[in-house]
């Protein structure tokens, strides 16, 4: 539990075995990451510190879709580091992630030529 976010043994771990689509965007929120807590051991990744984190990317002007994009990759990452033994608990888990409107829906025709609106 002694590792380094400035170390970012951690993060390149997780990106190393990431096998998605989006590896360009989860580079981003490594950098973010990076950049928002730097030098942080991962055991004072508190709730409470994860939270002014949160606030601080609020100033930034993030829309709330976008944090929970930001903290969703940390989840990810810090879910990783609790299966590989380098973290006892995800501290991510006790925060609630922000609200988001339903995406923009798109009209489906039906099979009798009904526009209906998207769900």
């Amino acid at each position: 539990m002694s590792q380094f976010w400035g170390q970012e043994e951690v993060l390149e771990g997780y990106l190393a075995a990431f096998r998605g689509r989006s590896l360009r965007d989860e580079q981003r929120y490594k950098r973010a990451w990076v950049f928002l807590f730097p030098e942080a051991r991962l055991n004072a990744l508190t709730p409470t510190a994860l939270e002014q984190i949160r606030g601080k990317m609020a100033e930034l002007r993030r829309s709330p879709q976008t944090i929970n994009r930001y903290v969703g990759f940390l989840r990810r990452v810090l879910n990783k580091a609790v299966r590989d033994g380098q973290l006892a608990v995800n501290p991510i888990t006790k925060i609630k992630m922000f609200k988001e409107p339903l995406g923009k829906t798109i009209p489906t025709v039906t099979k009798t030529g009904t526009v209906r609106a998207g769900q």
